[in-house]
């Protein structure tokens, strides 16, 4: 069973911290947020494929940068064996953005407050750090 008391501390942990929770297929992982963006705009193919969204990124993005993007939530892709199916790591993926509009709705530090467009990370910036009161 994958709930259990470790998953509890975790979803704490996440809710506590503004971090990623995420299932990999075998265990739970928490992720910085800021650090997977960073690393998914570094793939090669951002340009083209991470602007027509997430509707098409998957056709977009050849198997290559599948692995790439596997490799930003470090995730193993299904071998028939272990790993996550692709339709698993859609879902990851897909999760990852409703969560990070979900934060920025929420108006979590860090990141914007607009919710996402269908460029999810054109608009993306650090919210101003305060030195003082008002």
């Amino acid at each position: 069973m994958k709930y259990g008391l470790r998953y509890l501390l975790l979803r704490r942990r996440a809710r506590r911290e503004g971090l990623f929770l995420y299932w990999d297929g075998t265990t739970w992982r928490l992720a910085d947020p800021v650090q997977l963006i960073r690393r998914i705009l570094a793939l090669e193919a951002k340009e083209e494929a991470l602007s027509r969204g997430m509707d098409n990124i998957f056709q977009d993005l050849g198997e290559e940068a599948l692995e790439k993007l596997a490799g930003v939530f470090q995730v193993k892709r299904f071998d028939g064996r272990q790993g996550l199916t692709d339709v698993q790591f859609i879902q990851l993926v897909r999760d990852f953005w409703e969560w990070l509009g979900d934060q920025k709705k929420s108006g979590i530090p860090g990141l914007a407050s607009e919710p996402l467009s269908e460029e999810p990370f054109s608009s993306f910036q650090a919210a101003p750090v305060s030195t003082g009161p008002p």
